[in-house]
């Protein structure tokens, strides 16, 4: 006997997870259903499913065998992203490394320029120098020149008048 509320009709009848044939019996009524079926007298597992409850029982198996495959896609996509994480990783360092001997060369590169820059300081400093001085030289012999122009050109004019 099963209560109409509980489970509705047609039944699945299954003995030790076999189905077996089931008859519902005349006596049954609107609240209640009795079946009849025959096994063999001994210790079994008797279940009785309406196919309401087996069209769920299906629905919802589908649905975690679905479950099963998206996860396995999850743990597939996860394994993946751990094994391109590791390479990042390694690509990362590797990058690191080429930054820090950049960085080693950058430096050595801008202690070499200041000592260009303080050399050619000096340079600009020493050709500053040597353009003053030979301003002076310049200064100092015409002044030198123009003297003895005028020397010579009074001492010309003298000689001229006193002839």
């Amino acid at each position: 006997m099963t209560p109409t509320d509980l489970m509705n009709y047609p039944f699945i009848v299954l003995v030790d997870e076999e189905e077996i044939t089931s008859t519902s019996l005349d006596v049954s009524d609107s609240t209640h259903v009795y079946l009849y079926f025959t096994y063999i007298h001994s210790s079994h597992t008797i279940t009785i499913i309406s196919s309401k409850t087996l069209y769920l029982y299906n629905e919802l198996l589908d649905k975690y065998a679905k479950l099963q495959i998206n996860f396995g896609d999850l743990n597939s996509t996860y394994h993946e992203l751990l094994n391109n994480q590791s390479t990042l990783l390694s690509s990362y360092t590797q990058l690191l490394e080429r930054d820090n001997a950049l960085n080693a060369s950058y430096q050595e590169w801008l202690l070499d320029y200041s000592e260009l820059q303080a050399n050619y300081t000096s340079l600009l400093s020493e050709h500053e120098q040597n353009i003053r001085s030979l301003t002076y030289v310049f200064i100092a012999t015409t002044t030198i020149f123009i003297i003895a122009v005028a020397y010579l050109s009074t001492h010309a004019h003298s000689k001229v008048s006193r002839s």
